[in-house]
């Protein structure tokens, strides 16, 4: 009888370990992707990156050429407000980001017109030193002549 106890707390120990591994902390890349180019408009996409808490603080550095306009998106899961934040930075200043530290809001989208060629940076990070992933698309459009 203890033997077919054992046995029965086991498979029920099992089978709530295999329903506990829901989507929850799961980072479904492909979905991500795909709503970050989704937001991309009439942009030609550069690169997506893949952003996990290993990319956190991560730096990519970008030649970016004047009279082209630069589309960033960021897709995360938003859990909790764990959300990435990308922000642009030339020659160690800021340009832009896509959180608002006045008004704590965050942006899924940010349009930069360049007006000097030269090399971008992209830092990426999470609010809160929050452990979540996401995806981020660049891409670029050029200036329309008349």
């Amino acid at each position: 009888m203890r033997k077919a106890s054992v046995f029965s707390f086991l498979v029920l120990v099992l089978i709530l370990q295999a329903f506990s591994t829901s989507e929850e902390g799961a980072c479904d890349e492909k979905k991500l992707h795909q709503r970050c180019a989704s937001l991309m408009d009439d942009y030609a996409l550069v690169k997506n990156f893949k952003i996990t808490t290993t990319e956190v603080q991560k730096e990519y550095a970008y030649m970016f050429n004047k009279g082209t306009t630069y589309l960033i998106t960021i897709c995360d899961d938003n859990v909790d407000n764990e959300r990435i934040v990308v922000e642009l930075y030339r020659a160690k200043k800021l340009i832009a980001s896509s959180f608002s530290q006045r008004t704590k809001k965050h942006y899924n989208k940010m349009a930069f017109p360049c007006t000097a060629t030269g090399i971008y940076n992209l830092r990426f990070s999470f609010t809160y030193g929050a452990k979540a992933c996401g995806s981020i698309s660049l891409g670029f459009q050029n200036a329309r002549t008349p």
